[in-house]
């Protein structure tokens, strides 16, 4: 019936090394989920076939762990808020393209994050990166090689399972709103 909620809690492990947890409430009509989760050091090569098709970089290995707070409702459009945090550790790349490393840290931490789809909007108190790296150069044609990376590597390869992620590119009429209130560079290379 309209405005009749449930609870939920859901504990499982993903992509071999990770956990996962949520614990919120949920109601069909009309759409509104608020929970709180928790996922733990996901290995980030895991979920890598979902990407791949998307960009032309490689990871050779990476941990994903996020937690926070959630609510999704849907109004003309499905409305996201998220707070909280995320920690990437040990992630080592590399440029598909050009066969050599591009990106790599021992962690990057996102204290009091924030993002909301409508409008879009990106916050982080605190950016720590320990030990980042990057390789960023330039080509004959002035290209940079991160803007190559981060292109698909050809709309015709991506699988029938990630179409939905197929976009055709669009006019941007406003960027998201982003802020990074502090940003921590330690032991960079």
């Amino acid at each position: 019936a309209p405005g009749d909620t449930t609870e939920f809690h859901v504990q499982s492990q993903v992509g071999g090394s990770g956990r996962l947890e949520m614990e919120g409430r949920l109601q069909f009509a009309p759409f509104r989920t608020s929970f709180r989760f928790g996922l733990d050091k996901l290995r980030m090569r895991s979920v890598e076939p979902y990407w791949k098709p998307l960009t032309n970089v490689d990871l050779q290995r990476g941990k994903l762990s996020l937690w926070g707070d959630v609510i999704l409702r849907q109004e003309s459009e499905l409305q996201l808020d998220y707070a909280g945090g995320a920690e990437v550790l040990e992630v080592e790349s590399v440029d598909r393209v050009r066969r050599q490393p591009l990106l790599k840290w021992n962690m990057l931490k996102f204290d009091g994050l924030a993002i909301n789809n409508h409008p879009p909007r990106f916050v982080t108190r605190i950016l720590t990166a320990e030990q980042p790296y990057a390789r960023i150069l330039r080509d004959e044609k002035n290209q940079l090689n991160l803007l190559d990376a981060l292109e698909p590597p050809n709309q015709a390869a991506i699988p029938p399972f990630l179409e939905v992620l197929q976009v055709e590119p669009t006019p941007v009429r406003e960027l998201p709103a982003a802020s990074i209130g502090l940003l921590r560079i330690l032991g960079g290379v």
